[in-house]
């Protein structure tokens, strides 16, 4: 049942002093497509309890770019679009037998809803879903535009009429390309070992490419890992027959051009880039893998704007792993008895990873000191019984 959202004002307005339980109203975080319809929820943590009457103001009009066209609330009955009552749905922690409206205005919607059930279910609780509000991202929103989705509390009230404590915390609604760039590292790799990057493609509108400039950028999530070393560029099997170069800006950052030669490049993988990791891991190393200076051109030569989608890169060794092979056995238990005694000086590299006797903290090994100690504890993972040291 509807009725004007001032009606729900005055219900809601029963009483004025706090009640004692205190949650949060919020808005999650969104993806859209331009032109797609986005479902905004509205959500109640486990806290929101005895919820009775609600009147807010979901405001969604502050955006950057500031130029990009506004996002646009649906009328309630799409054949009268002037009627400024606003399309939401009641989410499922809102009983039956309630009063409900929504009024669209400037950049925001204003939502009322009351509970009235005297004889029986009267309030509501959280967790869940308390309404959901559609949005249309304009068709000509350009890729990368961010909206911000704030809530505005009028009211929230128990089913005493009291006032109920509320925290609120925003969301955002980001424009997506329906064009998509993955750069993905695979599983773990071993150290001192070449292996390959893939950067894959692809289109919901089934899209096509004629050629791509693509920015490549390898960076460690920890300024003390050792950096790889980026080699060269070949075509995956989507962009097969094409030509591929890979120009080297620095060791870590490339830009990979890839040219259609009269081929069409599709969707999948269309570039693998060859990547040496470094020999100085000691155990644990990982890489943000970004794309960045990006352009994708359609057969006709037109530029398109893609979602770029980062990846990472690990590199780890078992502990115990001295020589690197991806194993710890009687080699690795050898070596470190020769650092024990001093019948060979390891570089320092190597010495770490010999040195794991202490564990100190997780992935934390070690007391600067290669001893008999981390030879028995070696030993002991390579017969498999501290697999999991």
């Amino acid at each position: 049942m509807r009725i004007p959202l001032i009606a729900i004002s005055l219900l809601a307005f029963c009483r004025f002093s706090w009640a004692e339980n205190i949650g949060t109203l919020f808005v999650q975080d969104y993806q859209a497509l331009p032109g797609q319809i986005c479902e905004v929820q509205i959500l109640a943590d486990a806290n929101l309890k005895s919820m009775s009457a609600v009147q807010f103001r979901l405001h969604f009009g502050s955006r950057v770019p500031e130029s990009a066209p506004p996002l646009q609330p649906l009328p309630a009955d799409p054949k009268n679009p002037q009627n400024p009552e606003a399309k939401i749905t009641l989410g499922p922690i809102v009983p039956a037998g309630v009063l409900y409206a929504a009024r669209a205005g400037q950049n925001e919607v204003e939502v009322g809803i009351v509970v009235l059930a005297p004889e029986g279910r009267n309030t509501f609780d959280g967790p869940g879903v308390l309404a959901s509000i559609p949005l249309k991202v304009p068709p000509e929103a350009p890729p990368g535009t961010v909206y911000r989705l704030d809530i505005e509390l009028i009211v929230l009230n128990d089913g005493n009429g009291k006032p109920i404590t509320v925290s609120l915390q925003g969301g955002a609604l980001g424009v997506v390309s329906p064009h998509r760039l993955y750069i993905d590292g695979g599983s773990p790799k071993l150290p001192d070992r070449e292996t390959w990057l893939s950067i894959s493609y692809e289109s919901d509108t089934d899209t096509k490419l004629s050629a791509a400039v693509i920015g490549i950028s390898v960076v460690p999530d920890n300024p003390a890992f050792p950096l790889p070393q980026l080699i060269g560029a070949v075509a995956g099997q989507a962009a097969s027959g094409s030509s591929v170069t890979l120009v080297l800006v620095s060791p870590s950052t490339a830009i990979v051009r890839i040219e259609g030669k009269g081929q069409l490049i599709g969707e999948g993988t269309i570039a693998y880039v060859r990547i040496r990791t470094p020999s100085e891991v000691v155990r644990r190393a990982s890489y943000r893998l970004s794309l960045n200076q990006v352009r994708l051109y359609d057969p006709y030569g037109a530029e398109l704007i893609p979602t770029l989608l980062p990846g990472s890169l690990r590199v780890a060794l078992p502990t115990g792993d001295v020589n690197a092979d991806g194993r710890v056995d009687i080699i690795d238990v050898g070596l470190c008895l020769r650092y024990a005694l001093g019948l060979l000086v390891p570089s320092q590299t190597l010495l770490q990873r010999a040195d794991i006797e202490p564990k100190r903290a997780e992935n934390i090994y070690g007391d600067g000191v290669v001893n008999i100690s981390d030879v028995l504890r070696m030993l002991r993972i390579a017969l498999g019984f501290d697999e999991r040291y």
